[in-house]
């Protein structure tokens, strides 16, 4: 399901905000087809498994999402502290294909510590044009669903508009998902609502149409999702990272029960909880 690739060349570590150490370098995949620039986080176990799990989901729904590999690091590269070692000294860090676009954040001019009077200017030039990209609603969906709480304006990247006149959009960082990288089975509460960060810049900026858009685009995630074999990708992963059984389960229940929620978890996060 996930491909590996070698990291051909030294560690350059990149600095834009990001919490997790993250580096530059490039990457060769096993089955010996060319190198390529790749982004190299290190993560610990779990959060690899959001992640990866998050990029699997994402690709099958067609939601842009770069390419993500399973990364295999020389040990003797001594920046990475976190990911886990394999049985051959190699570390296993999580890496995707470099994406030519900064993130949203970057975009907006929002570099440093800014005030909330910019923050709030560029927001009002920004989410007007990340709401033309017509699979914003499904992003409120899958937020949701997984309950990936830290959709912040560093992990959308926006490009230059394409053909149809939306901007370019990538979706990266979701070690946050199913409620946190240092999840287990008793923070899985299907019923439960958990922050979902549009909801509180990007919402407030969506007109009463847009918002409508959304919640249409939302609603109708339910069936895709539901078509997506989850507990083959949840089995694979588990087995990678030898998840508990317990945890296994856990993440097929919540992903199941929450299903129902989708829309219901959409329309609080659009602000339209009171539309019938």
């Amino acid at each position: 399901m996930i491909d590996f690739a070698s990291v051909v060349s030294s560690l350059l570590p990149f600095h834009e905000q990001n919490i997790n150490a993250t580096f530059k370098a490039l990457a060769k995949p096993v089955d010996e087809s060319g190198p390529f620039a790749a982004i190299v986080k290190d993560l610990q176990p779990r959060e690899l498994f959001n992640e990866l799990f998050s990029f699997l989901v994402l690709r099958e729904l067609g939601l842009p999402v770069p390419k993500a590999y399973l990364g295999l690091i020389p040990i003797a590269e001594g920046q990475l502290k976190k990911s886990p070692v394999m049985p051959n000294g190699q570390r296993l860090a999580f890496l995707t294909t470099e994406v030519p676009s900064p993130s949203l954040k970057i975009a907006a001019g929002l570099q440093g510590k800014p005030s909330k009077h910019l923050i709030d200017v560029c927001l009002d030039r920004v989410v007007p044009l990340l709401a033309t990209w017509p699979q914003l609603g499904e992003l409120y969906a899958f937020d949701g669903w997984i309950a990936n709480v830290d959709r912040n304006l560093g992990n959308i990247l926006f490009g230059r508009r394409s053909s149809n006149g939306s901007p370019d959009i990538w979706l990266i960082d979701h070690g946050k998902a199913f409620t946190s990288e240092h999840w287990s089975s008793t923070h899985l509460i299907p019923d439960k609502s958990y922050a979902n960060k549009l909801k509180n810049w990007a919402s407030p900026r969506l007109s009463d149409p847009q918002r409508a858009t959304c919640l249409a685009s939302a609603s109708a995630f339910k069936s895709k999702a539901d078509a997506l074999d989850r507990e083959a990708k949840i089995d694979y992963l588990a087995k990678l990272f030898n998840l508990e059984d317990t945890d296994k389960h856990a993440v097929k229940a919540f992903l199941r029960d929450r299903l129902d929620k989708v829309e219901e978890n959409s329309k609080d996060a659009l602000l339209m909880g009171g539309i019938v």
